[in-house]
């Protein structure tokens, strides 16, 4: 079994809306190749999309042990943060996700979330603003509008 085209299998089965046996192929993985990082970070990421907030973390964080850093990672984990209120570990962890990909929207995107919780409109708008700087394709950049428009509203409100 190579981990790495099984993981790539459950990615898909995730894609698919498959994700009770997507969790049951990591766990079949990880069981047989517990020092595979990648696995940690793909159940995880499973984990944090179906809402397991704490079980997303401890695999977001066993990647992390295992030397496993980059941009998706670090923005995953600090959403998983921001879903649970753990405002300044998480605007840390978007950072750091940035700093390592500037180029990644969904950090931004994210982290414009993180400033509208804490009341930050300005920075939710440069981010925001930002997102739509990658140039998405039509319905995100679609979405994006509505929310600067929503952001901007509610700074204007202040």
């Amino acid at each position: 079994m190579n981990p790495s085209e099984q993981c790539q299998r459950a990615r898909a089965l995730v894609g698919q809306g498959r994700t009770d046996e997507a969790l049951q192929l990591y766990d079949r993985v990880l069981e047989a190749f517990p020092d595979h990082a990648h696995g940690y970070a793909d159940r995880g990421t499973t984990h944090a999309m179906l809402g397991a907030h704490e079980r997303a973390l401890s695999d977001l964080e066993r990647a992390m042990a295992m030397g496993l850093r980059d941009g998706w990672l670090l923005t995953t984990y600090a959403s998983v943060l921001l879903a649970l209120r753990r405002f300044d570990e998480s605007l840390r962890c978007f950072d750091l996700a940035i700093e390592l990909e500037p180029g990644h929207p969904f950090a931004y995107n994210n982290r414009a979330t993180l400033h509208i919780e804490r009341g930050d409109h300005a920075a939710a708008i440069a981010d925001l603003e930002r997102c739509l700087d990658f140039g998405p394709d039509e319905a995100t950049r679609q979405m994006l509008e509505r929310r600067l428009q929503g952001v901007r509203a509610s700074l204007a409100k202040t």
